[in-house]
């Protein structure tokens, strides 16, 4: 990413100390008799048993704590295949599909913070729709957050281009689904008491993010009230292609 922003980035003295925690959650795996625990999935995490209350946490702290969580779930070392072949990516968290990638994340982050995070549902049907949005937090009934989570990733296991991902990001007709239409999506749902868009993607050398980012908030901000950008850098991950990158977001504002 550009150097216009101050960023925050985590070093791997910062994620040692998550490692030491994740292993007393993998000890927990051990004991854990809950049939939906699944080895695969990297373990047991914890879970808070009662009501679910309202998510009380800002976007920034958001955007940070995504951006450990994200490191975490790839030091698990997950493993990726391809959709038709069957065959197994290199490990990492790059080569995941969105929603998979999405899954291993907010696993990571609840167990970091299960305070904040803990009531969130992904998937949620926009009212008279088949339509989904991404991730919601709080309880269903007025969501605290809703947030659209789309990925940058302009090459794949094998390092060769994808030649849709521009299209992903800012085309403004709906069929594609982009993160230009996710807003139109969310300016419309009346429900959530605060909706914001989140991008997490990785650098290459050939194509870095910020070109893209500036061209998606030129857009964005042409069909909706932006906060300003919220930026996480992170690193050190263990894909040879997918080694690093960025978490930005940006609240949608009345």
């Amino acid at each position: 990413m550009g150097p216009k922003r101050p960023v925050t980035s985590y070093s791997s003295a910062i994620l040692g100390l998550r490692y030491e925690q994740f292993g007393v959650v993998v000890w927990v795996y051990k004991q854990c008799r809950d049939a939906r625990c699944k080895p695969s999935d990297g373990g047991c995490y914890p879970r808070i048993d009662g009501p679910q209350v309202g998510m009380n946490f800002e976007l920034a702290e958001l955007t940070s704590e995504f951006a450990v969580a994200l490191q975490a779930a790839d030091a698990r070392q997950p493993v990726a295949q391809n959709a038709r072949s069957k065959k197994n990516f290199q490990p990492g968290i790059g080569p995941h599909s969105e929603s998979l990638a999405l899954a291993l994340i907010l696993r990571e982050l609840v167990s970091l913070h299960p305070e904040k995070y803990t009531a969130y549902e992904t998937s949620v049907s926009y009212p008279g729709t088949k339509q989904k949005c991404d991730l919601c937090f709080g309880a269903a009934s007025s969501w605290d957050w809703a947030i659209e989570v789309k990925l940058i990733r302009f090459s794949g296991d094998n390092d060769k281009p994808n030649d849709h991902m521009l299209m992903h990001m800012l085309s403004p007709y709906p069929e594609h689904r982009s993160a230009i239409t996710d807003l139109d999506k969310l300016n419309a749902w009346a429900d959530p008491k605060r909706k914001a868009i989140l991008i997490y993607g990785f650098e290459h050398q050939r194509w870095p993010l910020e070109p893209t980012i500036e061209a998606f908030e030129v857009l964005a901000k042409s069909r909706s009230h932006l906060s300003g950008r919220y930026e996480c850098n992170f690193s050190g991950l263990i894909h040879p292609v997918h080694s690093s990158g960025a978490v930005v977001a940006w609240e949608i504002l009345p």
